[in-house]
């Protein structure tokens, strides 16, 4: 599901609605029976219900309105919706990052928060020292998860990466390692110009693909969207900025591959044995050279 709009901007609190908008208008524009509805990461940016604001020309999305219509949307496509959510902690003094599923009923069946974050993107490394050269930080840190990279939801388990989590192969591999049938991708890269980043991150993809033995479905704001095959071909994809949605029917796996298993061992150990089976005859060649000059001598 891929909502549309510009490239290059930045995330702003007039512009929260107008994002779920693009998105939700998408959905409406599904047009057959689907079990699961993929949406990017952090399109559904709500902020505490009540809160107001004259700065803005429409009103504020509110996090119960947000959710309601999440839950509409999945009751009238008798379907599991998955969402990518950003707000603030209750307490607030922390954002949170994360995806929900759900169900036709209503119900959330599972919530996975983004566990790798992004320094200075979702978080401060050495934020106290920083400070005192910079004014330009970020006022909160990006809370990270902890729990298994997995949401269950009515269609079965979802193995979920977020955003840049995809780059990382243990973070597929903690995803289907907990029982993910299927491998999702919801990310936003909107503030990125161009597709310098959108093209490396459909690599990632279909590497996470290969390694895992999953289909891969990625969702992004404004672009790329994707669908990639268990064997890393990429079935469908969006251009940037459109808005569009992309259909695949797709084959929920529990089997788990080497790569999931032993993760990186097999590649290093696979490449120290050819290192040492190219190094042998090096060997040799320099044992015969020696005993050479030995009877020479």
């Amino acid at each position: 599901m891929q909502g549309g709009g510009p490239q290059n901007t930045r995330a702003g609190i007039c512009e929260n609605r107008a994002v779920f908008e693009r998105h939700m208008a998408a959905s409406h524009q599904i047009d057959r029976p689907v079990d699961l509805v993929v949406w990017p990461e952090n399109v559904v940016n709500p902020v505490p219900d009540g809160v107001t604001t004259s700065l803005c020309n429409e009103p504020l999305l509110w996090h119960t309105e947000a959710a309601d219509r999440l839950a509409d949307l999945a009751a009238d496509l008798d379907a599991v919706v998955e969402s990518g959510w950003f707000e603030r902690t209750p307490d607030g003094l922390a954002n949170v990052n994360y995806s929900i599923a759900t169900s036709p009923d209503g119900t959330i069946t599972g919530r996975y928060d983004k566990v790798k974050l992004v320094p200075f993107g979702e978080f401060v490394p050495f934020r106290s020292l920083i400070e005192s050269f910079s004014g330009e930080l970020p006022s909160r840190d990006t809370r990270p998860g902890h729990n298994p990279a997995v949401i269950d939801s009515a269609v079965g388990r979802l193995g979920v990466s977020i955003s840049w989590e995809i780059f990382f192969a243990s973070r597929a591999r903690d995803a289907i390692g907990n029982g993910g049938q299927v491998l999702l991708n919801p990310t936003n890269g909107s503030s990125y110009w161009l597709t310098i980043l959108q093209s490396q991150q459909i690599a990632s993809s279909r590497l996470r693909a290969l390694e895992t033995d999953r289909w891969v479905l990625q969702a992004a704001p404004t672009g790329f969207s994707a669908i990639v095959t268990p064997g890393g071909d990429v079935v469908d994809r969006t251009a940037v900025s459109e808005q569009r949605v992309l259909y695949a029917t797709i084959d929920l796996h529990d089997d788990l591959t080497l790569a999931v298993r032993w993760g990186v061992w097999p590649t290093l150990l696979s490449s120290v044995a050819v290192m040492a089976w190219a190094w042998l005859p090096l060997v040799e060649t320099e044992r015969l050279r020696r005993i050479l000059l030995r009877s020479r001598r």
